[in-house]
């Protein structure tokens, strides 16, 4: 089972192209990327029915469709930060002064201890909201316990029992494309 694990880390996530029938992930759930052009419009992406839909102008090629998706992912996590916020900051004893939102290609979340600001990778959008709380609550962590030291270990066992759990399931679903 662990050497199925790593494998599944170790392989590269498949770089999606942005065309129909691919699969997407919005908050965990597999959805079917479908496509549509449409001459005058300018970009539109919408969630219906376990399908993501994109709507572009004929032109539109790979950078593009990206970026729309990902500013769509953005805007989905953005939603989901006040009400994070709301649960997380008293649950951990304290708050940062800023939560903003970086398209990070390595981590889920940093924390600057000095300005109290939480940056949240917005791949966080295609994971499982557990994985959101988990990654708020550890970084909400830091602005108690700097490192990852025992005494950080011994606190998220207090705020979020199940960290391990869901941090060895996201690491495992990473995918920064």
């Amino acid at each position: 089972r662990s050497s199925d694990l790593q494998r599944e880390i170790l392989q590269p996530k498949k770089k999606l192209a942005y065309v129909s029938g691919e699969t997407v992930l919005v908050w965990g759930e597999k959805c079917e990327l479908v496509v549509q052009e449409a001459p005058d419009e300018y970009g539109i992406v919408k969630k219906e029915a376990g399908r993501l839909i994109l709507v572009v102008p004929s032109y539109a090629g790979y950078e593009e469709r990206r970026k729309l998706v990902h500013g769509w992912y953005r805007r989905e996590l953005q939603r989901m930060i006040e009400p994070l916020r709301r649960r997380c900051e008293p649950l951990v004893g304290k708050k940062a002064k800023e939560w903003r939102i970086r398209d990070m290609h390595t981590r889920w979340g940093t924390c600057n201890v000095g300005a109290k600001r939480i940056w949240l990778s917005l791949h966080l959008a295609k994971q499982p909201l557990e994985a959101l709380e988990y990654v708020a609550i550890h970084e909400l962590t830091h602005l108690w316990e700097a490192n990852h030291g025992e005494g950080f270990k011994a606190r998220l066992d207090l705020y979020y029992p199940q960290w391990r759990q869901v941090k060895k399931r996201l690491d495992a679903a990473a995918d920064f494309n």
